[in-house]
């Protein structure tokens, strides 16, 4: 008969060997060689490049984002599962956040102007786990269980939280007003 405990803390190497597994290597490795390829070749694309270069390149970059971030997500799983709740779920939601502000913080940073760029990423955020991600929860358990009784604590914590971060990220830049929307180099 199967345990709901969490296992015991390994001792000795084998905490490493359970961190580091070969596909978790593997993630890391392919994030730093690209790094490492993109850093001396961006000279390169400041010239005009052809458009199938150009999407060849998305592509590539996308890729590795995407498995970089699964091997996080990955790893934040492995360490949610050994902690339990509620620790495993604050871990797994952290990991997902930095990731998302490590990628707003990325495309801001980069040249041009980005000064709603985080704004419009939390909008499409709350738009897709508004729509996408309740939807398809809905759609898969009436399929599923037929009429489903509604759950206040559930549906409150939810509410909350999306009401917390519509405000975040619409009432308070407009509280603040333009000053404060303006990028720091140009308000002299």
């Amino acid at each position: 008969m199967p345990s709901d405990s969490p296992a015991p803390a390994p001792t000795g190497h084998r905490p490493v060997r359970a961190v580091l597994t070969r596909g978790a290597l593997t993630r890391l490795l392919l994030g730093w060689a690209a790094v490492g390829a993109m850093t001396p070749a961006a000279p390169l694309l400041d010239g005009a490049l052809s458009p199938l270069v150009l999407a060849l390149l998305l592509v590539a970059i996308v890729v590795v984002i995407v498995v970089a971030a699964g091997g996080v997500v990955q790893q934040a799983e492995a360490l949610a599962r050994r902690l339990g709740d509620p620790y495993g779920t604050l871990v797994l939601t952290l990991s997902i956040v930095v990731i998302e502000v490590v990628l707003i913080a990325a495309v801001m940073l980069g040249p041009g102007e980005h000064a709603t760029i985080a704004r419009d990423s939390v909008m499409a955020v709350s738009m897709i786990i508004m729509n996408l991600v309740l939807g398809l929860c809905l759609l898969v358990a009436g399929l599923r269980h037929g009429a489903l009784p509604l759950q206040r604590v559930g549906t409150s914590a939810y509410l909350v939280m999306l009401v917390a971060l519509a405000a975040l990220a619409f009432a308070l830049p407009a509280t603040l007003g333009p000053a404060a929307a303006t990028p720091p180099s140009r308000r002299w």
